[in-house]
């Protein structure tokens, strides 16, 4: 059981007795619950450490600063020693009494369960938007059932076995896990609301998670560029096309002057816009070639 922890004092506790309540009532009897601190600045690591203290299967993993939720779930798989993997958040929205359902799902036909809950979770037009935004950005990507893609996963940690998870410099677990299969079931899930707080994502947060991800995991830029490029050059052809007959025909009053300003202006634009998304992937090339770590583990 992994937990990604950030800002959560208030709910932490709560989270963590109710999981462990359920593996117990539930026989199972195997099993570890991984605290992972993602540089929490308010008193969420003096919780994780009373737990620690409580539970034997509480263990603690403290990131060095503040490397983001999928950084610490990649942390906390890194660290795991088992091989299912479980996943939720620590805002007590994802209910532990669902984790019985997730394993009941799991077969040897199944790699990855995702509990999906059937109604919004945010308000109905936050929800949509940002469920919408994430549909089209993992179909960009490949990503079939994007639809289904929730935090709340179980997953076999050996679909990871050939990542090396401290190289990747940037990464979203969704991805990583689709690169290996394709046996994939949902549940649904009711969610719980929040215990305390609010979400972190906001619109900015999410377009910076976008083009982190289309960067990262995708070349699809680099094509929609190149049509942009032929499709200007199309249009630009036409154009000349157009101006020359103008011209010609005696039909233009300040020769050239339309044209030139034309051509400069489209070819600019289409010049900054392939500059820009190289320049995007020539940076994601320069984390790699530093050995740039998504997450870096605090000593003790």
């Amino acid at each position: 059981m992994i937990i990604p922890c950030y800002q959560s004092e208030l709910t932490l506790a709560q989270v963590v007795h109710e999981l462990h309540s359920e593996f117990q009532q539930n026989g199972l009897v195997k099993f570890e619950i991984l605290m992972v601190l993602d540089g929490p600045t308010d008193g969420t690591k003096d919780i994780a450490t009373k737990l620690a203290s409580q539970f034997s299967e509480c263990r603690i993993i403290e990131l060095s600063r503040n490397f983001g939720q999928h950084a610490a779930i990649y942390a906390g798989i890194y660290s795991s020693k088992h091989g299912l993997i479980v996943t939720m958040d620590d805002d007590g929205q994802h209910p532990p009494s669902a984790i019985p359902a997730l394993f009941t799902a799991l077969s040897p036909e199944v790699d990855i369960v995702y509990g999906v809950s059937p109604e919004e979770e945010h308000g109905v037009l936050r929800s949509f938007a940002s469920r919408q935004f994430k549909i089209a950005l993992f179909r960009v990507l490949g990503i079939r059932n994007a639809r289904d893609i929730s935090a709340v996963r179980l997953f076999r940690k050996s679909l990871l076995n050939n990542v090396d998870l401290r190289q990747l410099s940037v990464g979203v677990i969704d991805v990583a896990l689709h690169w290996n299969t394709n046996r994939i079931v949902t549940i649904p899930l009711q969610m719980s609301k929040r215990y305390q707080g609010r979400s972190n994502y906001n619109f900015r947060s999410l377009v910076r998670f976008a083009i982190q991800m289309l960067v990262s995991f995708s070349i699809k830029p680099l094509k929609f560029a190149l049509f942009l490029g032929v499709l200007t050059f199309c249009f630009s052809s036409v154009l000349t096309i157009h101006y020359l007959y103008q011209y010609f025909t005696g039909k233009v009053e300040v020769a050239g002057f339309t044209t030139l300003t034309i051509l400069i202006a489209t070819l600019s634009s289409i010049q900054l816009i392939t500059l820009g998304i190289l320049g995007e992937y020539l940076g994601s090339i320069h984390q790699r070639s530093m050995g740039k770590p998504l997450f870096n583990i605090k000593e003790s």
